[in-house]
């Protein structure tokens, strides 16, 4: 049931301070956990590379698996699975918008031509695994398997997928050693186990706020804002995809740029379409919690933030290819087209609620 609250209300105005607060923690623990997965991948002898798109990727990732599967479980049915499919493709078009802020950040060159090309590997495999989704979306409303719970053959393929992009990238790196980064940062002269303690208390941080989000989220979602004489509805697709994708991602905002400023830009971009690959494996998680019906209950209107994700990845893919270069400007194109992509995908979404 709808609830009309105004917008100047206190209850309203408590959930937006809880909201940045989460975002707050988030942040915090994100930025510990960055540090605690470099080290970890140092103290076992594995590059940076497949440190961003296993380890980094993994850990920043943890807020999206607690979310969604927060709002699977708590929240339930279509709402939930709309809150936790537009919080996973949220997610993944805002991690490549942070490839913006890098352009405009890193003024040497652009972000993408610092990237060698097993980032290729990675980034299409995010996209081949998007589409699966989107496939087993509409296969499952046009078709009705989902109603027959046998939609969870898509989220077999995507598991299948992960497991299959993160070989492939391990054994890219292993057979290209002379494209790591030089990773400009102290080494780790701990214990193994303290430091692995230390990585498990901010992850368990990032989970709580995760579930903390969701709860928010889900409240966000059926609010009716009076705003004049207007009302607004987020909704939950809108909502999974502004407010909780970018809440999520602020761990992968803030790993991204501390790793390119020590020197290691592939282990950020890693980090990046590592985390979209991540994003995608989680939804069979959520359908296994869902009873195999994820894509049933889920809307038809998450293909937008879906398409949309994918639209961003193959712009990336073009500039990781094409390599573009900066010469008196303040940002290259690819960085222009993944802004307007974000920005016309936010307005259809919001459209269409």
């Amino acid at each position: 049931m709808v609830t009309e609250w105004v917008f100047g209300e206190p209850r309203v105005l408590a959930l937006f301070v809880e909201f940045c607060a989460c975002t707050a923690l988030v942040i915090v623990a994100g930025t510990r956990l960055s540090r605690y997965g470099h080290w970890i991948g140092e103290v076992t002898g594995l590059g940076g590379a497949w440190i961003g798109v296993v380890f980094l990727a993994a850990a920043t990732s943890l807020p999206e698996l607690a979310t969604a599967m927060s709002t699977v479980l708590a929240v339930g049915g279509v709402e939930g699975a709309n809150l936790a499919f537009g919080d996973l493709f949220g997610s993944c078009a805002f991690n490549l918008l942070i490839i913006v802020l890098l352009d405009v950040l890193w003024r040497r060159r652009s972000a993408l031509s610092a990237g060698q090309p097993g980032q290729l590997i990675t980034a299409s495999g995010g996209a081949l695994m998007l589409g699966v989704a989107g496939v087993g979306l509409v296969t499952a409303h046009l078709s009705g398997l989902g109603e027959g719970g046998f939609a969870w053959v898509f989220s077999v393929v995507i598991l299948v997928g992960y497991m299959v992009v993160v070989r492939l990238s391990y054994t890219y790196e292993r057979a290209h050693p002379d494209q790591q980064d030089d990773v400009d940062q102290p080494s780790y002269t701990g214990s193994r186990s303290g430091l692995y303690a230390r990585f498990a208390i901010a992850a368990a941080v990032i989970v709580a706020s995760g579930l903390w989000l969701a709860k928010i989220g889900g409240a966000l979602a059926v609010v009716e804002f009076r705003v004049g004489q207007s009302t607004v509805t987020l909704g939950e697709s809108f909502v999974g995809t502004f407010f909780l994708a970018i809440a999520t991602s602020m761990p992968e905002v803030v790993v991204t740029v501390a790793a390119f400023r020590i020197g290691a830009p592939n282990m950020a971009l890693g980090n990046l379409f590592g985390s979209n690959v991540f994003n995608v494996a989680i939804i069979p998680v959520c359908d296994l919690a869902a009873g195999g019906r994820l894509f049933a209950q889920g809307s038809l209107r998450n293909l937008i933030p879906l398409c949309l994700a994918v639209v961003m990845t193959g712009v990336a893919m073009l500039g990781l290819a094409y390599r573009p270069r900066r010469e008196r400007v303040w940002v290259t194109w690819d960085s222009v087209v993944l802004l307007a992509a974000y920005v016309l995908g936010m307005i259809v979404l919001f459209s269409s609620r």
